[in-house]
């Protein structure tokens, strides 16, 4: 494994807090934590310089933006080459409908999220899989979704650390706006488009900063944020930390519950004061659900599977393990321009 970046009670306590607040703002993040404000502003700056925080984003309802479709596809590929499995990622990692490209080890090499708006383009994006993984391809799975939802995700986390309420950032609202599950597209304007793209992966720029990106002034930018937050589009800002430059290794694992949703709400309960719980899928398939951890190596990994088995069970009756290699594309959802109803 390369060198990787050791983390102090400092960085751990930023991270932990930008977890759920993505948007704080630096004087109160280090109000926060406990500690001055130039070195608090310094470490993030080191963070993100360092690649532990891949982006930060907004976490929105996909149904909000059009987005109708979602489904896992597992790949399997035989007698490839290791240049011609990374010839295949880096295309498949600039498709816009994919926003998840993983590589694997074990009974798949590959993993994508596919989103999309309509049936045509889906088959469309499955057909140009197959073509492009031509004879290597053995094995495709599609795995319909039906949920993509953050867990604890704190796996970095060496301390006890609780810290209080959080004003800025849109906190305040987002914590007194009621959740509403959205069903359909919110009408959104060439500007309320633009804006979600670029917030994508720079949800931490400056209400100036944005409005020079997308060419509108910076009163119009927090209107619209806040219209998103009131209107359940964005549930909260967030961050993508890099598990890699962390020495973490990260493991898919797939669960068969024999349709028990009793058992599924439990497990998900239990995962949520898990820090090694990264983030699950919930599938329409004999799979029913899967849920990625983050852990420091492969001995822990069976031991965090053995207390999850011994708290549920009851309700685990079949069971898969495969390692995340490399994430090749974490976007948080595709190009609002890309996806929204024509």
């Amino acid at each position: 494994m390369a060198d990787t970046i050791k983390l102090d009670v400092i960085d751990q306590k930023i991270l932990a807090v930008l977890l759920k607040h993505g948007r704080i703002s630096l004087t109160e993040l280090a109000r926060v934590i406990k500690h001055h404000y130039p070195t608090v502003r310094n470490r993030v700056y080191r963070l993100v310089d360092k690649d532990v925080i891949r982006h930060f984003y907004p976490v929105l309802q996909y149904p909000g933006i059009g987005a109708r479709r979602y489904m896992s596809i597992y790949l399997s590929l035989k007698k490839v080459t290791k240049e011609k499995q990374q010839e295949i990622l880096q295309k498949l990692s600039k498709h816009p409908f994919l926003i998840e490209v993983f590589e694997l080890e074990g009974r798949w090499n590959i993993s994508v999220l596919l989103v999309c708006n309509y049936v045509k383009e889906a088959h469309e994006t499955i057909s140009g899989i197959q073509r492009l993984c031509g004879t290597y391809l053995t094995d495709l799975v599609v795995m319909p979704t039906y949920t993509v939802s953050n867990l604890n995700r704190s796996f970095f986390l060496e301390i006890e650390f609780m810290h209080e309420n959080v004003k800025t950032g849109y906190a305040h609202l987002i914590q007194e706006t009621p959740l509403i599950h959205l069903e359909s597209p919110l009408k959104l304007d060439k500007e309320d488009i633009a804006l979600l793209d670029y917030i994508q992966l720079n949800a931490r720029d400056t209400l100036e900063e944005i409005a020079e990106k997308i060419k509108v002034d910076p009163t119009t930018v927090e209107y619209k944020l806040k219209r998103f937050i009131k209107l359940n589009l964005i549930r909260y800002f967030t961050i993508e930390v890099n598990s890699d430059v962390l020495g973490y290794e990260q493991y898919l694992l797939f669960l068969n519950l024999r349709g028990s949703e009793e058992g599924k709400i439990k497990i998900i309960e239990y995962l949520k004061n898990k820090k090694e719980a990264y983030h699950y899928f919930e599938y329409l398939n004999y799979w029913e659900i899967v849920i990625t951890f983050s852990v420091k190596k492969r001995e822990e990994m069976h031991k965090v599977f053995a207390d999850l088995q011994e708290h549920h069970k009851e309700y685990i009756k079949d069971h898969e393990m495969l390692w995340l290699m490399k994430k090749h594309k974490v976007h948080p959802y595709p190009g609002v321009k890309k996806i929204y109803r024509k």
